[in-house]
């Protein structure tokens, strides 16, 4: 089994700067060497039609990077900009750019510019089917011209529920990425969601989110601050851009989460796993208190996996849900470029 990957001297250093107060954001050094393009790409949906997802293609400026890409799925109320965020040192895709990855961050339908689809339709299976497309047109070379020979797919709460999903159904990548989550969403979410406390019809929410389809639900400033963040563990900044920037979750992603996240669908991966969370995640816990340490965490989750090849967990002291957008998320940044390399 693959060494577990915890990074005791960046949590040392994240705690000295959270005591002082100050931003540790990662060196914009190197930004000049990635290129990042953005691309829709058809995609079938049976009885739905053929309709457009967009997504952002990005990598090392000099095209000399690995024949792997990593498709990159957000979560609920999420689009690519989770991955690509505009603020300096906080993009994932950037970062592993700068260490010679390729990603491709999809923006899910009714979802940044991806078409906008009635709300029922899209669902968690519509969402696995499209990572499962965009998957095979990389390793052919429709989505920017290069062939890929291996596909990663990385996904963040609902995302890795849908990339749970398409790995399970399809079996068609050769890593899989997993994070902020675990099987057990806490059970305060979990009832905070069922009685309006999280997420809002959409129009509620943002007038840039008035035109969206009927039944699309979004997340107002204080909830985002609330359940995605852990206290002093975040720059302000980055919420207010954070709540510029949120979009939707559809009504039938609402009804289907719950079938890859409590059926058996991890037992069919057999691909690498890499599952990574914050120890003040709310939203999801191991059993029924949060993932405070690597033991809770391992105990939790490593059977649900039987038949991966390999599976590595990375915790983020003092991380919230949205480990992307924590003061020391390039720890994990770090650890995931690292596991890319590694599963590569």
């Amino acid at each position: 089994m693959r060494r577990l990957i915890l990074r005791s001297l960046g949590s040392v250093i994240a705690g000295v700067a959270l005591l002082c107060g100050t931003l540790t954001a990662a060196p914009a050094a190197g930004a000049a060497d990635v290129t990042c393009s953005e691309h829709r790409v058809p995609i079938s949906l049976g009885a739905v039609g053929t309709h457009m997802v967009s997504g952002t293609l990005c990598g090392p400026s000099s095209g000399v990077g690995s024949d792997t890409v990593q498709i990159l799925v957000p979560g609920s109320t999420y689009d690519h900009t989770y991955w690509d965020f505009p603020i300096s040192g906080y993009s994932y895709a950037r970062y592993a750019a700068q260490h010679g990855q390729t990603t491709f961050a999809l923006d899910r339908f009714n979802t940044g510019n991806s078409d906008r689809l009635p709300s029922a339709v899209v669902t968690v299976l519509a969402d696995a089917a499209t990572v499962h497309q965009v998957a095979g047109k990389l390793r052919r070379g429709e989505i920017g011209g290069k062939k890929f020979r291996k596909v990663i797919t990385v996904g963040h709460s609902l995302g890795s529920i849908i990339v749970l999903q398409e790995a399970a159904q399809y079996r068609d990548v050769d890593g899989l990425m997993l994070t902020g989550f675990t099987h057990t969403p806490s059970v305060k979410f979990m009832a905070d969601l069922a009685t309006g406390k999280v997420l809002q019809p959409a129009p509620m929410v943002s007038p840039d989110l008035a035109d969206q389809p009927l039944g699309d639900f979004g997340a107002n400033c204080a909830s985002r601050e609330r359940n995605f963040y852990a206290p002093g563990n975040y720059d302000p900044a980055v919420v207010a851009e954070d709540c510029r920037h949120g979009t939707v979750i559809t009504a039938g992603e609402l009804a289907t989460f719950p079938l890859p996240t409590f059926g058996p669908h991890s037992e069919l991966v057999t691909a690498p796993v890499m599952l990574a969370m914050g120890t003040k995640d709310t939203v999801f816990f191991c059993g029924l208190k949060p993932c405070h340490d690597m033991a809770t965490l391992r105990a939790a989750e490593r059977h649900r996996f039987p038949q991966a090849e390999s599976i590595d967990f990375f915790l983020l002291p003092n991380g919230g849900h949205d480990l992307n957008l924590a003061l020391n998320r390039t720890e994990f940044f770090q650890a995931a470029v690292e596991w890319v390399d590694q599963v590569s």
